[in-house]
């Protein structure tokens, strides 16, 4: 009984991965955008796919690559350029690719990040949902709003085995759906 469950969870971490690697480029997401259908690509990538396969004059939507549903687009139809962008951001995958960067000790602060610097991240908010290095941590905790926010060190999330954890940090209700 004890083995089938390893070999569950093993098979559960190989496919793990494949969720996270867009269909168009083999590589892991990066701006995950996902269509009607909830497939998902790289922003990057359904834009070229998108400019490739749209050659009429006035395009009222393209074909999903994988399952050829029409996607119609109701904003700027006439520019095609801005369509990947307008599709929502795949939150989800956002987040597994995180907590993936996460165990294997890659994640980058996040609000370092968004200041264009790098710094690996010692910590993670399971409420805001955010890494943050030693210094930012302490930042977050002097703010009154968030000074009672769970702050989990990432290297616990890293020693923790259970595969069921490696998804539990992530509050899966709040799934925005637009930016």
């Amino acid at each position: 009984m004890a083995t089938s469950t390893v070999v569950k969870v093993e098979s559960l971490k190989d496919n793990f991965d494949d969720l996270l690697t867009c269909t168009i480029c083999l590589e892991t997401f990066k701006e995950p955008k996902y269509l009607p259908c909830l497939h998902t690509f790289c922003e990057a990538c359904i834009h070229t796919y998108i400019n490739s396969t749209n050659k009429e004059e006035k395009p009222i939507g393209f074909k999903c690559p994988v399952c050829r549903r029409l996607v119609s687009i109701v904003d700027n139809k006439e520019n095609s350029e801005t369509w990947a962008k307008q599709l929502p951001l795949n939150h989800l995958i956002m987040s597994m690719i995180d907590r993936k960067a996460m165990k294997t000790s890659e994640k980058l602060c996040d609000a370092c990040s968004f200041r264009n610097l790098s710094q690996n991240a010692m910590s993670f908010c399971t409420v805001c949902e955010e890494a943050y290095c030693e210094n930012c941590e302490v930042h977050h905790k002097t703010y009154k709003i968030t000074r009672n926010h769970k702050i989990v060190p990432i290297k616990d999330i890293n020693t923790d085995n259970n595969a069921l954890n490696f998804l539990e940090l992530s509050h899966v209700t709040n799934i925005k759906t637009r930016e």
